[in-house]
């Protein structure tokens, strides 16, 4: 996830995915020192199809702070 670096923004992500049941097995965030305004965050998570993905990523899309949510398969 790519988001805006503002108070609440790593909460309404976890908000999205708590209202979608979606378990976190791991994350990191990170705010580059050159590029302070940007967020960015690494979710590993629990899905059981794609479908469920698919969705994931666009409920994400949908939140005020997030630029971009895409895959990336590791």
């Amino acid at each position: 996830l790519t988001l805006l670096n503002r108070k609440g923004s790593l909460f309404e992500v976890l908000e999205t995915l708590k209202k979608l049941n979606i378990n976190i097995l791991n994350s990191v965030t990170e705010v580059k020192p050159i590029k302070p305004e940007v967020g960015y965050v690494k979710c590993m998570i629990e899905i059981e199809n794609l479908s469920i993905l698919n969705n994931v990523l666009k409920s994400l899309k949908k939140v005020d702070c997030v630029i971009e949510a895409r895959r990336s398969v590791t």
